[in-house]
């Protein structure tokens, strides 16, 4: 009776623990979605052509996949930590935190230096779509050099996250994202560009500061305040701790490159395909209708590690019954959806004013269709990560990511559109998303 009793004060420990988490991550990213909606606008009367614009978010976007390249350390410290966590242990948990510190910093150091060699040799002009009438060779490489050097420091925030996520607070995180848009939207509300080359360099400059700031803060919490009673020590590295982190980390790294090519990649592809101008359209819709998929994708953020949580417990019931829930949210969200598809020309002439683009019916319930598709490929890729079911992802990720560049390729020949691209993506996601539902329903039978 006692143990019945401890189960179910323990559930709802859960519950509640789940549920704020999802709360505060909802009411952070509210003021996230505000100043995004401010920086939209802002970055279109910054750049001073839509092509130069296009090339922005591009770069970042390809830089950002330098956050990918972190060997999967960070996913790997998660799930260990949360069983060091789980027990109590705090010699365990800071030779964990230690030994993934150890091995994070290293990289970040590696990609510091090796960028030199590699933004040097590379020509941006065929990578970015644009020539140097849009924008000096010399200017292009500092400014890619200092976006490079900015995004390789913030493998830390990648880093510090899963510490985060590891102990169920994820708003954390989220609060880190915030204040660094905040900070680079206050910049260019108060510093306007005019119009100059320079403008865009000194906008790297503060791109990778106001990135950076955050995580620092974020380090000294986490080292000194929530784990206070845990003594990092340099002995607490050990080749143990370096390959179980490791090799775990080793087979998200795979998955978070299929991931980010399945879906972080979009703004590339689109250069590719339809052209660099097309990139700012596939921003301001992803920034409206993709809207429903970043707030799930919030709600998500605290699942993988409650999984693996009831997972190491042996609690499949409720890994299922929270799966379903998590089915449902998406229909429900999905709703909302498309209600934003009827509202989107309004929304788009009040919040963008002149800077209006076109808007094409068909696009934006490609776009729809799209995001729920995301929304039901994510939800199944935390609870598989979340239960350790690698193998199980790996195939199929694999399979849709070919099929995603295939299919762009080909459609590229007859209709040169970035609703392309979101087109080729849906029909390429469809045969993993089954496998990867079937699997998640397959492990009650098989546990």
């Amino acid at each position: 009776m006692i143990q019945i009793k401890n189960k179910l004060a323990k559930n709802r420990l859960a519950k509640n623990r789940l549920a704020k988490n999802i709360a505060g991550n909802y009411i952070m990213k509210i003021l996230a979605m505000i100043v995004s909606f401010f920086l939209t606008p802002a970055y279109m009367n910054f750049f001073y052509s839509n092509k130069v614009l296009g090339m922005w978010f591009t770069l970042v976007a390809i830089l950002n996949w330098i956050m990918m390249f972190d060997f999967g350390i960070g996913a790997g410290v998660r799930n260990n930590l949360v069983l060091a966590l789980e027990k109590k242990d705090n010699l365990e948990i800071a030779k964990i935190i230690v030994s993934g510190m150890v091995a994070n910093t290293t990289i970040v150091i590696f990609f510091c230096i090796i960028q030199h060699f590699v933004v040097e040799s590379i020509n941006w002009y065929t990578v970015l779509g644009i020539g140097e009438e849009d924008v000096s060779i010399s200017n292009l490489k500092l400014m890619i050099h200092i976006l490079a050097i900015g995004i390789s420091l913030r493998m830390f925030a990648s880093f510090v996250s899963h510490i985060y996520y590891a102990m169920q607070k994820a708003v954390a995180s989220s609060i880190m994202a915030f204040f660094s848009n905040l900070l680079i939207l206050l910049y260019m509300i108060i510093i306007p560009s005019n119009g100059r080359e320079q403008d865009i360099v000194g906008l790297a400059i503060v791109h990778a500061i106001c990135y950076n700031i955050p995580v620092l803060i974020a380090v000294i919490d986490i080292f000194c305040i929530k784990f206070k009673n845990v003594k990092f020590r340099i002995n607490c590295l050990d080749r143990r701790h370096l390959q179980m982190i490791t090799g775990v980390g080793v087979n998200f790294f795979y998955l978070q490159i299929l991931i980010t090519l399945a879906f972080g990649v979009k703004e590339i592809m689109i250069t590719w395909f339809a052209g660099a101008g097309q990139v700012v359209d596939y921003n301001v819709y992803q920034k409206v209708i993709g809207l429903a998929g970043t707030l799930f994708a919030l709600a998500l953020v605290p699942i993988w590690s409650e999984v693996t949580e009831r997972y190491v417990q042996g609690r499949i019931d409720d890994i299922l019954i929270l799966y379903k829930k998590g089915a449902k949210t998406i229909f429900l969200i999905g709703i909302g959806q498309f209600i934003l598809v009827f509202l989107f020309p309004i929304i788009n002439k009040i919040w963008l004013g002149n800077n209006a683009i076109k808007v094409s019916y068909v696009a934006l319930f490609i776009f729809a269709i799209y995001n729920l598709v995301y929304m039901l490929i994510m939800l199944n890729y935390n609870f598989l990560c979340g239960m350790s079911k690698i193998k199980e992802l790996s195939l199929t990720l694999t399979i849709m990511v070919v099929l995603n560049f295939l299919l762009s390729y080909l459609g590229s020949f007859v209709w040169k559109s970035w609703a392309m691209v979101m087109a080729a993506s849906v029909i390429a996601s469809i045969p993993a998303l089954v496998v990867t539902t079937i699997t998640i329903f397959k492990i009650k039978m098989n546990d």
